[in-house]
């Protein structure tokens, strides 16, 4: 309803002006921030893709593919021993986000811990990634999962780290009979195995071995 009285009027508006600044100044302290923080976390993760993106390399040995990564002033390949089994058949191939192929040979192989090396043939055209102290992983902390689900090369996956754990005896999830695991939300498919998880600073905290799931595909329960 209209208010013809000017002193109502202006007293409303004298109202609301100082209602409308308040709520201004409340909120800036928090909000602007709380917004920076969020823009900073999301520069660090785009960079950290970036990294990643040309760090991590897809395994290839004949019709099996999984995924490993850079690390070392050796320029070695890391990733799971199941990924390269069929290697003594087929060989391996090394294939790099910059399109560039090597072929590969087993330094080491561990099954016992799903842990493989190789080298490449010639130079490799990617830098290292840095190692992270594992006994320092705690629950709750952020982390990325890197590799190519499905041959689908250069995904990106985040969530936290959801428990650290022992698989018990006669179990052998990605291959190997393995101790120290962390388990993640992070979603984890076929042909993340042997990929990096890396901290949300980019520091390699663990390798991608396998999955716990009835129909073969990731419901956030993943393990490195």
């Amino acid at each position: 309803m209209y208010d013809d009285n000017p002193r109502r009027a202006a007293a409303r508006a004298a109202t609301l002006g100082v209602m409308t600044t308040l709520a201004a100044l409340l909120a800036a302290p928090t909000l602007a921030p709380a917004r920076a923080e969020a823009q900073q976390d999301e520069r660090r993760r785009i960079e950290v893709a970036r990294r990643l993106q040309e760090s991590t390399v897809s395994v290839v040995s004949g019709p099996s593919t999984g995924s490993g990564f850079v690390t070392g002033d050796e320029r070695w390949i890391v990733t799971n021993s199941h990924v390269i089994r069929p290697a003594r058949r087929y060989g391996l191939e090394i294939r790099f986000s910059s399109g560039t192929t090597r072929r590969a040979r087993v330094l080491l192989d561990s099954p016992d811990h799903d842990l493989a090396v190789l080298e490449v043939e010639g130079t490799t055209p990617a830098r290292p990634l840095t190692l992270a102290d594992s006994d320092q992983v705690v629950v709750g902390q952020a982390v990325l999962a890197f590799g190519s689900p499905f041959g689908l090369d250069g995904t990106l996956t985040q969530g936290i780290v959801s428990a650290l754990r022992d698989v018990p005896p006669g179990s052998r999830l990605g291959g190997g009979a393995v101790r120290r695991l962390i388990q993640t939300d992070a979603p984890i498919n076929p042909g993340n195995s042997g990929g990096p998880l890396v901290s949300a600073g980019g520091d390699v905290i663990g390798v991608n071995t396998a999955i716990l799931s009835r129909t073969g595909g990731s419901h956030g329960i993943g393990f490195a």
